[in-house]
């Protein structure tokens, strides 16, 4: 039997497992989508995802490279995104910080379109992957403290997603399908229109999408290299731990081979 400091030093052995080995499964990691562009402007403004103000709907399939996924150790789960600002605009009497939707449906799934050789197609439908699942919908309302910030306004026009998303990038690209219903409204709340996002248009940046700005019952749009700067929230998925680092592993293979020498010792 182990004398009382031997117990003691057993003890601390397994609240070392519990404190160095355990992960939390819940753990956020923010991926700006694309990269690089965590402290730098995209360039280009525009109202999509939504659309500018008054009625018809629209509709934006925004398609982010499975390349852009870097930081995903497989699959994970999306809880939601945040837009920001074109840099450098302020709310003011014509254009306000705060846009309201009054009925939007976010749908994501994985799909094969959107890189070389399998470009987006500029019907809609076509572009859905298999396991598409709605994600949020209902009243979307967007508030930023964004005021003529520069180089980069705040990630803070964010949406909360209802039902979380798994993504694999391994299985392909993630489309982010954003429906605004034709009998829906987009509404700023002062003025004529609302702080536009900051946006994205190049050939390389692994951002595609399909966008029809006028009509939320269109079964096309217009491809285009276009998409909104998001900034993407993760959760690793329920029941997932990682893996020991090599060093934590030898520290604590030490302290065992400590603990099975003082017991032989005992015993001899």
């Amino acid at each position: 039997m182990l004398s009382s400091p031997h117990r003691g030093l057993l003890a601390a052995a397994a609240a070392f497992i519990a404190t160095s080995f355990a992960w939390p499964a819940a753990a956020t990691i923010f991926t700006v989508l694309p990269g690089g562009f965590e402290s730098q402007a995209g360039g280009f403004q525009g109202p999509a995802p939504l659309r500018f103000p008054g009625g018809g709907g629209s509709r934006s399939q925004l398609v982010y490279d499975s390349s852009l996924f870097g930081e995903f150790d497989g699959p994970r789960s999306i809880t939601g995104f945040d837009l920001r600002t074109f840099p450098g605009i302020a709310p003011s009497a014509f254009f306000g910080n705060t846009v309201t939707a009054s009925n939007v449906v976010i749908r994501l799934s994985t799909t094969a379109r959107g890189g070389e050789g399998n470009p987006l197609s500029t019907t809609f439908a076509d572009n859905v992957g298999a396991d598409e699942a709605v994600a949020f919908a209902g009243r979307l309302t967007l508030t930023t403290a964004a005021n003529s910030n520069l180089p980069v306004s705040p990630f803070d026009y964010s949406i909360e997603f209802a039902t979380p998303f798994t993504f694999d990038p391994d299985l392909g690209n993630l489309l982010i399908d954003v429906l605004v219903p034709s009998d829906a409204t987009v509404t700023p709340n002062v003025g004529f229109g609302f702080l536009t996002f900051d946006t994205v248009n190049a050939l390389n940046d692994g951002v595609f999408s399909v966008i029809n700005l006028n009509s939320g019952s269109a079964a096309t749009g217009t491809e285009s290299t276009t998409g909104p700067i998001l900034r993407l929230r993760s959760e690793a998925l329920p029941g997932t731990v990682a893996v020991p680092e090599p060093t934590l592993l030898a520290l604590f293979a030490v302290g065992v081979a400590g603990l099975g020498l003082c017991r032989r010792r005992r015993m001899a």
